[in-house]
């Protein structure tokens, strides 16, 4: 499997965007056969800019090692933020897991 699925908490803000981005590296460093981050957003309603950079700096460590962040499940709000920051022009965004593993497996 050369994909994770890791859920993002309901605020993706200043008070926990360190600590995901630590967990990120500590996580995934010495695990080079994860070439896939897919972000599970269902649950999140806000994003801040602390949250933006998160996702900036997840989707740069992916590209790193010819792979990718992908966005999953983001509500309208949500989705508005990613586009706005421009973050779904380097990172695809779908509905839902199911259908990012299956873009995945097709790739």
């Amino acid at each position: 499997m050369n994909h994770v699925i890791v859920s993002i908490p309901a605020r993706l803000d200043g008070f926990n965007a360190d600590s995901l981005v630590a967990k990120l590296t500590e996580d995934f460093s010495s695990a080079t056969h994860v070439k896939h981050l897919l972000l599970d957003l269902s649950a999140v309603t806000f994003i801040s800019s602390a949250g933006i950079r998160y996702l900036i700096i997840a989707a740069d460590f992916f590209k790193k090692r010819d792979g990718s962040v992908v966005f999953c499940g983001p509500c309208e709000n949500v989705l508005q933020v990613l586009q706005i920051s421009g973050l779904t022009q380097i990172s695809r965004t779908f509905p839902g897991t199911e259908e990012a593993i299956a873009a995945l497996v097709k790739a």
